[in-house]
């Protein structure tokens, strides 16, 4: 479970999703790793890079998978059921993601912000 690296309390992913918005205009311009507030210190967390591009990866090698055995056509991929599927897919992946593998840490601060 994610776990803030200040106070090492539980942040949820909800809480995560809220404290990414509140910080849109920075996580806009830099397009990396977002940051976001902890709902309990209030301190500047980031998830840990091997945490985020792993999760990428896993997502995009279980579509190659799916391909690979048939369960999804590509000339069917206008489908809604097969976009409805990925896009599930991916929103209950990400939510099982963060709360059993996501590390965070304090984030890098570059010479602008």
């Amino acid at each position: 479970m994610a776990l803030c690296f200040a106070c090492h309390e539980e942040v949820g992913y909800m809480a995560m999703i809220f404290g990414t918005w509140h910080h849109f205009k920075r996580n806009f311009i830099r397009k990396n790793l977002v940051v976001f507030d902890c709902p309990h210190c209030e301190t500047l967390c980031q998830e840990k890079a091997w945490s985020y591009y792993l999760y990428i990866l896993v997502f995009v090698a279980a579509i190659l998978l799916l391909l690979q055995m048939r369960w999804i056509d590509l000339r069917s991929m206008s489908d809604w059921r097969y976009t409805t599927t990925i896009l599930a897919c991916y929103f209950v992946g990400s939510i099982v993601w963060w709360k059993f593998v996501t590390q965070l840490k304090e984030p890098h601060v570059f010479w602008w912000e």
